[in-house]
């Protein structure tokens, strides 16, 4: 198979197409009957990398495919005439706590008769696959002692705030909590989630079941991990009702809180020291 540039086979493709007027898609042979994520799902996380791989498959062996995101700079590949399959990548796909959605929009060119790509041609297709990165917010780690508190746990925490959104008819928080203890301690541990809404007053909140973990799993069926919990929507939904007005504003605090005690102290894993607030608009409509 032979592999191009992204500018040489954008500006092949792409020149043909321009100076005969092939803007709009014309449908003829090929089809595009797949288009996903690598892992199928339209949804991912930006967990320090921005990089995510994409599946297109087509009918029969396509002459050319292009691809963009959000109407950018376009990539491409050339067929080898048998092949009717491709994954390809973007690395710049940022995330935020409320999600970016982006439009992935990939074109294949078909085979003539012959079995080869001929420009211009009307014998292609365009489909487009929206596709949400989400930016989580955690806390974790295990504490370390400071002056005004010399003694830790020992026991490793992870908050994690992953997403809060707005999905046309509720605002949703989604997060979990997890914790590991290798001390030779038994530490309990307790955890809640809370979602509220100080201008309406409105709040709600769940908790963790409590349980001590460590150092053995043999005495007394103690674990060593506890966990992960998670959010439960059922409860901590802020519902709406429809899509946000053009004058109405949401503003929903989201606090995850993670508690180990033992040693003879007590180890926090929270949002204290950042307000996890986020106001929500007639912008965040899906």
């Amino acid at each position: 198979m032979l592999r191009f540039s992204i500018g040489l086979i954008s500006m092949i493709l792409f020149c043909s197409i321009i100076l005969l007027g092939f803007i709009s898609t014309s449908y003829a042979d090929i089809e595009i009957v797949e288009l996903r994520s690598y892992n199928g799902t339209n949804i991912e996380y930006d967990r320090g990398s921005t990089y995510f791989t994409f599946y297109v498959r087509t009918n029969e062996p396509y002459g050319a495919l292009l691809w963009s995101v959000d109407g950018g700079a376009n990539d491409g590949i050339l067929g080898n005439g048998k092949k009717k399959d491709h994954y390809f990548s973007f690395s710049n796909l940022a995330g935020r706590l409320k999600g970016n959605t982006y439009r992935i929009e990939v074109t294949a060119y078909g085979l003539d008769p012959n079995g080869h790509l001929v420009l211009p041609t009307d014998n292609m297709v365009t489909a487009t696959y929206a596709f949400t990165v989400y930016k989580p917010i955690v806390i974790s780690g295990i504490k370390q002692p400071i002056w005004e508190k010399p003694t830790v746990t020992g026991v490793y925490g992870y908050n994690e705030l992953s997403r809060h959104y707005f999905d046309g008819t509720d605002i949703i928080m989604d997060g979990y909590v997890y914790a590991s203890n290798k001390t030779d301690n038994i530490c309990q541990m307790t955890a809640w989630f809370r979602h509220s809404n100080f201008a309406t007053g409105w709040s709600d909140e769940h908790s963790a079941p409590t349980e001590d973990i460590g150092p053995d799993p043999k005495n007394k069926g103690i674990k060593r991990t506890y966990g992960p919990y998670y959010t439960d929507s059922s409860i901590l939904n802020f519902h709406v009702g429809g899509p946000i007005g053009d004058r109405d504003r949401h503003t929903l605090n989201v606090h995850i809180h993670l508690n180990a005690d033992g040693n003879g102290t007590t180890d926090t894993w929270h949002g204290i020291d950042e307000r996890f607030d986020n106001e929500f608009t007639s912008d965040d409509n899906p």
